[in-house]
């Protein structure tokens, strides 16, 4: 039996195909993040760049904002099922109905009423649950759900400071997200009232 090629990868590698003719895995996440980090500034400072549609296409245009200037799949929905660290996301067959129901909550929050400072995480947690369980591209999710439940917050007057949660708090929040759509109340709750008083 054959293994599966992943068609994300160079060949005879474990780097994502990319652009930049990058080969080696290390340094392409080095590359990328500053590209992406730049990226996310230009974003912020001219937000007319990617239309505020609030369904699946925003969240495509989003990550092809981001990540376009490295990968040619950008903002495209992956073909290959995935995991990480033995959690396994939505299967490639479930990715249209994920995606789908994931675009209606983001709408239902963006565009209805302002739920008030109170509830407001709580309800970014389930949308941002649910967003991290679809894992729709291949690589760059949390990164693009965090622009984009940053514009969620912004329409409702609030300012999520995602530099206030820790790498090691959000890793434990998406592992109890799988099975706790409130996972995440706590740490975007601390990065919304903390962001506040800077």
């Amino acid at each position: 039996m054959s293994a599966i090629v992943d068609p994300y990868l160079e060949p005879g590698t474990e780097c994502l195909r990319n652009k930049l003719g990058i080969r080696d895995a290390g340094l392409l996440a080095v590359v990328e993040a500053e590209v992406v980090a730049n990226r996310a500034i230009r974003l912020a400072n001219s937000p007319g760049l990617v239309p505020r549609t609030w369904d699946w296409t925003h969240w495509q245009n989003l990550h092809r904002h981001l990540f376009g200037d490295v990968y040619d799949w950008a903002g495209e929905f992956r073909t290959v099922d995935i995991a990480k660290d033995g959690h396994g996301f939505h299967p490639v067959s479930m990715l249209i109905t994920a995606t789908r129901y994931c675009a209606e909550q983001i709408r239902a929050l963006a565009t209805g009423p302002n739920p008030g400072r109170g509830q407001l995480p709580a309800r970014l947690s389930v949308v941002l649950s649910d967003m991290n369980e679809a894992h729709p591209f291949r690589e760059g999710n949390g990164r693009t759900q965090r622009v984009l439940l940053g514009q969620i917050a912004e329409v409702h007057g609030a300012h999520l400071d995602w530099t206030l949660i820790s790498s090691e708090a959000n890793i434990a929040a998406s592992k109890a997200a799988g099975s706790d759509e409130y996972a995440f109340t706590e740490l975007l709750t601390r990065a919304m009232h903390l962001a506040e008083d800077h």
